[in-house]
């Protein structure tokens, strides 16, 4: 957590993301799934209501590191998603503090704030030297859905991607698992 911490951080100050970093986390979580798999569902309960969105994108990493491997997929190919999993939300750090740990219904404004963040992502990682294409869609598909009422495109079925789509059900399963500061999990 304290690594995707620093991810975040150094992305809000250079608008770029160190590749080092993140593959530093992804061969810690990658690890784990190799000598200790139990223990990544483990790692995916860690959250705290101030570190939301940090635990929030080790535990989709690990899930879809899981999940990846499940569907019996090449190792490089569980390394990409991994890598864009771990990065789906990083977009959320150019969204203004107030609204993500805003515990109330966010408002029709607060919700199109909110909803810039694949966008805000994507754009990010475009930025970013030596990350394969497919991470920046991952990061600006993740929140489309199958009957085209997601968003930033409200794309349908098949034009959504099936990387994206792997994040998506990672993203959703932690959400929904997850204790936050609106809802129990």
């Amino acid at each position: 957590t304290g690594m995707v911490r620093s991810i975040f951080s150094n992305a809000a100050s250079s608008m770029c993301i160190d590749r080092q970093q993140v593959d530093s986390v992804v061969d810690v979580v990658d690890q784990l799934l190799h000598t200790r798999p139990a223990s990544v569902l483990n790692l995916t309960k860690l959250k705290t209501k101030d570190e939301i969105s940090f635990q929030h994108s080790v535990a989709v990493c690990a899930l879809v590191g899981l999940f990846a491997r499940h569907l019996q997929l090449d190792s490089k190919v569980v390394r990409i998603l991994s890598v864009g999993s771990l990065l789906h939300d990083i977009g959320k750090i150019r969204i203004p503090t107030a609204i993500l740990t805003k515990t109330d219904k966010l408002t029709a404004h607060e919700m199109a704030v909110m909803q810039t963040h694949p966008s805000e992502g994507h754009a990010m990682l475009a930025r970013t030297k030596g990350l394969p294409e497919i991470v920046g869609e991952m990061c600006l598909r993740h929140h489309e859905k199958l009957d085209g009422s997601g968003y930033p495109d409200g794309l349908k079925g098949q034009q959504i991607g099936a990387a994206a789509r792997i994040v998506a059900i990672c993203d959703v399963f932690d959400a929904l698992t997850s204790i936050r500061p609106y809802k129990k999990g």
